[in-house]
């Protein structure tokens, strides 16, 4: 494991695809399921999910798509209904960077700007997805997804959740790399989990 950068309380981890054991108990039965799909490549494709393979995690997941041009790096086919209602904001169909992201309907704060984990005071809302989530911005525009990329590694965002209205206090988004050929990272498969 490696610490890409820790912001405040807000961790950015990249993991070896072969050293997964125990790692993430939260995530246990998705990183099983994910490896069960592999099927002798180096890294499974969308194609081998079905939807009924994510029976127990259902909402909880998101499915980022890589794009390789100017106007974003990410698309989300997918942006779980849980994960939608914690962060109030709904990605499906989305691109990151945008332009013109979706307004944050979360019954919470978001007259601070979370992009780096240290709230600024008047410079209004992050539009990304992980600072709805209290995980700031980093994921996915300074070098992490990038990092994760390159390396074809299993990431982890992991900190405290700025909704007073949710029991659990912390969030781990995991980030699982898919790759339509078996080895190049053309899509991420993602959980979230709460405690």
């Amino acid at each position: 494991m490696e610490i890409w950068r820790q912001i405040g309380d807000i961790r950015y981890e990249l993991h070896a695809r072969d050293a997964l054991e125990g790692v993430f108990p939260r995530h246990e039965s998705l990183i099983t399921l994910w490896r069960d799909r592999c099927g002798g490549r180096a890294l499974p494709g969308w194609s081998a999910f079905a939807f009924e393979d994510f029976r127990g995690w259902w909402g909880w997941i998101a499915v980022g798509e890589l794009l390789d041009t100017p106007e974003g790096c990410i698309r989300f086919r997918l942006w779980g209904t849980r994960v939608a209602a914690i962060s109030g904001v709904e990605w499906t169909g989305r691109v990151l960077p945008d332009p013109e992201p979706p307004r944050h309907d979360a019954p919470h704060d978001t007259s601070h700007h979370t992009t780096h984990g240290t709230p600024q005071e008047g410079t209004g809302p992050d539009p990304s997805p992980m600072a709805a989530l209290g995980l700031g911005l980093p994921a996915f525009t300074d070098g992490y997804l990038d990092a994760l990329t390159t390396r074809r590694a299993v990431g982890l965002v992991s900190g405290p959740l700025t909704r007073a209205d949710i029991d659990q206090d912390r969030a781990d988004f995991l980030l699982l790399p898919l790759a339509s050929d078996g080895e190049r990272v053309d899509t991420y498969l993602c959980g979230l989990a709460l405690h």
